[in-house]
């Protein structure tokens, strides 16, 4: 997949039908950054909010109309304390305190939608990619690798058929 991005600067000329003066408009497109990377900035920003000292992760879900539905970012429960203030609690070398902000992402969610499109700050987990699917999902990108191209992870999203791709994969100028 590649992104491309093109910057122009033209000149409009139009004419005055009673005085015959001739006016020039300079129109500038700005560059803009695409779309990918934009919401990826603001998975970013959410991640920003997270409590979790070991990881911050962002997660921004959009509809195929380029809105954004819901956010999350990694977090303690609801009235629980904060990793940032108690402490993880780890179990198998995740910090168990805390839910991911993929999930957050899908209860902040105000309705169901189809088709949406996930952008994490780091690679989904297995339990996450479940979810995010199962919510309605078609397309995850993500920014960072988490460790998780494992056999059966690898078969399970054959299985379901959400591919998930990185977005730092991408050619620097293409995004």
């Amino acid at each position: 997949m590649r992104i491309s991005q093109r910057s122009y600067i033209f000149v409009m000329t139009t004419i005055h039908p009673q005085n015959q003066s001739i006016r020039k408009k300079y129109m500038v497109q700005q560059k803009r950054i695409h779309r990918h990377k934009y919401f990826m900035e603001i998975a970013k920003l959410a991640a920003q909010r997270g409590t979790c000292p070991r990881a911050q992760v962002g997660c921004v879900l959009v509809g195929l109309d380029n809105r954004i539905k819901a956010t999350g970012y990694n977090s303690s429960h609801p009235g629980s304390p904060h990793c940032s203030t108690s402490g993880c609690i780890i179990i198998n070398d995740h910090c168990i305190r805390t839910i991911h902000a993929e999930v957050a992402a899908v209860l902040n969610l105000e309705m169901r939608y189809d088709n949406l499109i996930a952008y994490i700050t780091h690679q989904a987990c297995i339990d996450c990619y479940k979810i995010l699917t199962a919510a309605g999902v078609q397309q995850i990108v993500f920014w960072e690798r988490y460790g998780n191209d494992f056999g059966e992870f690898n078969n399970l999203r054959k299985e379901i058929g959400v591919n998930p791709w990185c977005l730092q994969d991408l050619h620097d100028e293409a995004i």
